[in-house]
C-alpha cells in the first residue's frame, strides 16, 4: 500500500498540447528520448553460481519456446553448460545488446511525480513556470495511473548480473533506477514493454485538476482551459502562487469557468 492519491505530469505548451488537454491520451517516450544519457543504461556482468546460470538459461529456453516442459527446458541448460556456452564471448556480447536495446528504445515508459509544489520541478519541466501541471488520480487501486512503480536513486551506478538475477530485479535497476542528483523529481514510471513506445488511453476521470505556473499567460490559461472543455467534463483547475513568506509555491483553487 502506498497512500498515495495523485500523481503530476508538468509539461509546456508544444504543437501535442491540444491533444494531451482535449483527449484521454498519453504518450509513452522511449528511455533514448529522456533528458538523462544515464537513464536505463546498466552496466552488464556475468557472474553467478552454477545453479543460478541453469536457471537462467533454462528460462531462456522456454521464452524461446514456451511449448517445451520445464524438465526439457532444464535439460537443454545442462547441455548448453556442459558445452560451455554460458563462457561464449560472442553469445554474451549478444545478451548485452539485446538487453540494452529493449531498455532504451522498446519499452514504453511514462513519467510522472508525486509532488504539485516542487520549484524546481516547475522551473525544469514546465517552461520556467510558464507551463502547467495536470494532476491525476493514482490510487492503488486506480486502473493505469495506478500501474506506475516508484522510482529508486542510488549514488551507484546499476549493474544487472545476467545469470544471477530475476526479471524484476533487471527491471528494478534498469528502468526504476537513478543517481541521487535527480531525487528532487520524486518520480513514479509507467512501463510497458509490451507495446512499447506510442499513445495509450486512459479512463477520462483520472484527470482531475490543472494547475497553472506562476508565469503562465492569460493567453495560454484560456487556451487550455478551451481544450479542457472538449473532455466529458470534471476537470478543476488551480493556480501556483508564490508563498510570501518563504521559497516555497503554494496552490489556490481557481473557477471552473
Amino acid at each position: 500500500m502506498t497512500n498515495l492519491k495523485h500523481l503530476y505530469k508538468y509539461g509546456k505548451i508544444t504543437q501535442y498540447s491540444k491533444s494531451l488537454f482535449s483527449t484521454s491520451k498519453v504518450y509513452f517516450c522511449s528511455a533514448e528520448k529522456l533528458n538523462d544519457p544515464f537513464e536505463c543504461r546498466p552496466r552488464y556482468g556475468f557472474r553467478g553460481s552454477r545453479e543460478q546460470i541453469l536457471g537462467s538459461l533454462a528460462r531462456g529456453a522456454l521464452g524461446t519456446n514456451p511449448l517445451i516442459t520445464q524438465h526439457k527446458a532444464m535439460e537443454m541448460a545442462k547441455r548448453l553448460y556442459t558445452e560451455g556456452k554460458h563462457r561464449d564471448l560472442s553469445m554474451l556480447k549478444k545478451a548485452e545488446l539485446s538487453f540494452t536495446e529493449m531498455s532504451t528504445k522498446r519499452v514504453g515508459i511514462y513519467c510522472l511525480s508525486q509532488v504539485v509544489d516542487s520549484i524546481l520541478m516547475w522551473s525544469h519541466y514546465a517552461d520556467s513556470h510558464q507551463g502547467y501541471c495536470i494532476e491525476f488520480e493514482a490510487t492503488d487501486s486506480t486502473p493505469f495511473f495506478g500501474e506506475a512503480q516508484r522510482v529508486k536513486y542510488s549514488p551507484k551506478y546499476p549493474i544487472i548480473e545476467h545469470w544471477s538475477m530475476s526479471p524484476e530485479q533487471k527491471l528494478d535497476l534498469a528502468f526504476l533506477t537513478k543517481h541521487n542528483g535527480w531525487r528532487y523529481e520524486r518520480e513514479w514510471r509507467i512501463l510497458s514493454n509490451e507495446h512499447g513506445p506510442g499513445h495509450y488511453e486512459y479512463p477520462s476521470h483520472l484527470m482531475k485538476r490543472v494547475i497553472f505556473g506562476l508565469a503562465t499567460t492569460e493567453a495560454t490559461k484560456k487556451k487550455i482551459r478551451r481544450w479542457v472543455e472538449q473532455r466529458k467534463g470534471g476537470v478543476q483547475f488551480g493556480q501556483a502562487v508564490r508563498n510570501p513568506e518563504r521559497f516555497a509555491i503554494d496552490i489556490v483553487a481557481l473557477s471552473a469557468s
